[in-house]
């Protein structure tokens, strides 16, 4: 399971691995506006033989910025959901204009802080959006092949480029990607072993080294390219720079 976004563009299944925030449904969008099929957004299942996708997510998170360069699927949504995230947006604006209140402690600022964020449409659950509200009919069911795969990654200078990589080295970023995802896990079950030292969990402890060698096995063989971009971007460069390697 990784987090990765994926789409079918051309008969071709497409994984759009990497980080949190990397350009993963910044990648997607544009793809879609095109004419792909939704698999998933925040997570894809990577497996079987021959290697193929599952799509687990129901929802897509679509941020306002992005809603923002796509008028299309923003007209698909509900009359309120436009109107919502533009009031979040407002409220960003004027936390930032008030002095000091960043610094000022106690729940209630706290509060008002994390909606202050990117991430505060998330916790609202106002990005939250079912993928046939936005997509239609092009969402995909079932297996979706893995035909290629794209690592976005945050880079310095103008522009876009699309270099190519080899696909084992996704593989071994993505293991990293994933246990990073886990850390609460982690943390948890390193207490449990400060408490009871001699009961280990073999799946805990081998768990990197199962996901790389699975990986690897899956991606082999695969086109693989890393995009460079810087962030935020209009969203179009990205389908234009990635779209000829598909």
């Amino acid at each position: 399971m990784l987090h990765a976004s994926s789409f079918v563009f051309r008969g071709k299944g497409v994984l759009v691995a990497g980080w949190q925030k990397g350009g993963k449904t910044e990648m997607l969008l544009p793809f879609m506006a095109a004419g792909a099929d939704y698999v998933a957004d925040e997570w894809t299942v990577v497996g079987g033989d021959p290697p193929g996708l599952h799509g687990i997510s129901v929802v897509a998170r679509i941020w306002d910025w992005q809603l923002r360069q796509m008028p299309d699927f923003a007209a698909r949504l509900a009359d309120r959901q436009p109107a919502r995230f533009r009031l979040w947006r407002w409220f960003r604006r004027g936390y930032g204009m008030v002095p000091g209140l960043a610094r000022l402690r106690g729940r209630p600022f706290d509060v008002l802080r994390r909606l202050s964020r990117e991430g505060g449409t998330a916790w609202q659950g106002i990005d939250r959006i079912p993928p046939r509200v936005v997509f239609g009919e092009h969402v995909w069911t079932g297996r979706a092949p893995l035909d290629r795969i794209f690592l976005p990654m945050l880079a310095a200078g103008p522009g876009t480029r699309v270099v190519p990589v080899e696909p084992e080295r996704v593989a071994r970023r993505m293991v990293h990607s994933l246990a990073f995802e886990r850390a609460a896990l982690t943390a948890a079950y390193q207490q449990f072993r400060f408490a009871f030292p001699d009961r280990a969990n073999s799946l805990i402890e081998t768990a990197g080294e199962v996901e790389c060698r699975l990986l690897e096995s899956a991606f082999r063989g695969i086109p693989a390219h890393e995009v460079r971009h810087p962030y935020p971007m209009p969203l179009a460069t990205l389908y234009e720079a990635a779209a000829p390697f598909c």
